[in-house]
């Protein structure tokens, strides 16, 4: 499996594991901003042209999810349009903790992370020579 670190431009599948801390501003022209730069990239006529209210719903019921610790995958409840525009987002507001290639099924993954979770992964406590 490789690991990239940067943003990854092809086909293939890939999961962005995230860290979205507590209480986090996203605002609403970052969002916009996103959704709009993803308009020219999408296929689904049905998406291009969302209103805002219904750009910021979607955008914050994906937000909740992730903090609620569930996952999103490309081409599932959301739009694709959605998955790109919260990508993006993230990826701007340097919120992508890893990113991982998968193989070749073409469904990307956003799955969160906790700070617990991220203090286990760098083994913080025997770094510092705390105990575990």
């Amino acid at each position: 499996m490789k690991i990239k670190t940067d943003f990854v431009t092809n086909s293939s599948s890939t999961a962005y594991v995230v860290y979205i801390p507590q209480g986090y501003p996203i605002t609403v022209k970052k969002i916009t901003d996103a959704y709009e730069a993803q308009k020219r990239w999408t296929s689904e006529d049905d998406y291009k042209n969302l209103d805002k209210e219904t750009v910021i719903e979607y955008f914050n019921e994906m937000i909740d999810s992730l903090k609620d610790g569930d996952y999103l995958m490309s081409g599932d409840e959301f739009p694709s349009i959605m998955f790109a525009t919260v990508r993006v987002v993230l990826e701007k507001e340097n919120l992508i903790f890893k990113t991982i290639e998968m193989g070749t099924s073409g469904i990307d993954i956003i799955a969160s992370i906790s700070q617990s979770d991220i203090h286990t992964l760098l083994n913080i406590d025997t770094l510092y020579g705390g105990n575990k």
